[in-house]
């Protein structure tokens, strides 16, 4: 049986926001990310909604990590790109993109084998 995922509501996703704006330290945001992002099964969160999500975290180190995180578990992943506004130094931005490249393999069987 194929699941085809459904975008995150407005409501639900301003609750997700409100929660990653209540934590105060990038660690604990990281450990919310990693339950948004990878427990959703039949809702996935936009690459518009992952953005808005990394900008509530206070340095790149951590917006990176969990858009590394978000990377193949959007809703629509040709639309990763406007990730890259939630960055601030063109170095993280850089580094995402190699590491998006470098996942192109994987994310693309795992599309044809749906």
């Amino acid at each position: 049986m194929i699941v085809v995922a459904t975008p995150v509501g407005k409501e639900e996703f301003q609750n997700i926001l409100r929660q990653f704006e209540k934590e105060p330290f990038d660690d604990a945001k990281q450990r919310l990310a990693r339950q948004v992002i990878l427990d959703r099964k039949s809702s996935r969160l936009s690459s518009r909604q992952i953005r808005d999500i990394l900008k509530t975290f206070k340095f790149d180190d951590g917006r990176l990590e969990a858009a590394k995180l978000a990377c193949g578990h959007t809703l629509n992943p040709e639309n990763f790109f406007v990730v890259n506004e939630a960055l601030t130094f063109a170095s993280t931005k850089e580094s995402l993109a190699s590491y998006v490249d470098s996942q192109r393999p994987r994310l693309s069987a795992e599309r044809d084998n749906k």
